[in-house]
Formats: C-alpha cells, sequence, structure tokens
C-alpha cells in the first residue's frame, strides 16, 4: 500500500514537471516571437527618423535584446530549478524512475536552452542585418 502510494506520487510529480518544463518551451518560443515582432514594429514605425534619432534607436534595440534575453533564461532557469525539485521532493522513489525523470526533465531543458540561443540568435542577426540596411540601403 505504502510501496503504490509511493508510486503514484512520484508519478504525479514527475507528471508535473514534465507539464512544467513543456510550459517553459512554449512560453520561450511566445517571448520570442513577441520580441521579433515588436522590434520590427519599432524600426518601421523609426524608418522615417532614424538618421536623427540613430544612436537612440540602437541604445534602444541593445536594451531590449538584452532584457529579453534575460528575463528567458532567467526563466528557463527558474522552471528547471522548481521542475528538478518537485521531482527529486521524496527521497523514496524507485532509482530508476527517478533517473529517467530526472534525464528527461534535464534533456527537454536543454531544448530550451537551444530553442531560446537559437530565438536569441535570430533576433540579432536580423537586427543587425534591417539596421544595416537602413543606415546604408539595401542596393
Amino acid at each position: 500500500m505504502v510501496v503504490c502510494r509511493v508510486l503514484v506520487t512520484g508519478v504525479c510529480r514527475a507528471g508535473a514537471a514534465v507539464v512544467l518544463v513543456a510550459a517553459a518551451l512554449v512560453v520561450g518560443c511566445v517571448v520570442g516571437a513577441v520580441m521579433v515582432e515588436t522590434q520590427r514594429l519599432v524600426e518601421f514605425v523609426a524608418q522615417d527618423a532614424v538618421r536623427r534619432y540613430r544612436r537612440l534607436l540602437s541604445a534602444f534595440n541593445g536594451l531590449v535584446m538584452r532584457l529579453s534575453m534575460g528575463l528567458v533564461m532567467l526563466l528557463a532557469m527558474v522552471v528547471f530549478v522548481v521542475a528538478v525539485v518537485v521531482v527529486v521532493g521524496p527521497v523514496i522513489i524507485i532509482i530508476t524512475v527517478w533517473v529517467v525523470v530526472v534525464l528527461g526533465v534535464m534533456v527537454l531543458c536543454g531544448v530550451v536552452a537551444v530553442v531560446v540561443m537559437g530565438v536569441t540568435v535570430v533576433v540579432l542577426v536580423g537586427s543587425l542585418r534591417r539596421k544595416r540596411c537602413l543606415f546604408r540601403g539595401c542596393g
């Protein structure tokens, strides 16, 4: 009876950890998409005034990039810590289940980190490419 209850509790916590990591992945993708669209909107609105406010615009884009990247990384780390605490909380879980769950959480968090880094690189490269076209022309 006690073993069944421990098993059910472990499986429920493992499922909760997987749901948390999946939610982090979705939030990371949404934040990245919003970040890209926000930069496009800012650059579209500022096209006419870009020559006069070039320094202000580049400082603003740099600030948005740093804040967004830091926020997404912080969110991924917090979700990873919460998932690990939820999974590792009960000490009396069968070792094979524990190892499989922790490895799964680590792999999913690695996927989140890769997605976050990919979004950051795409946004950074796109931002640099658009700035070059705005300032020098894309002829």
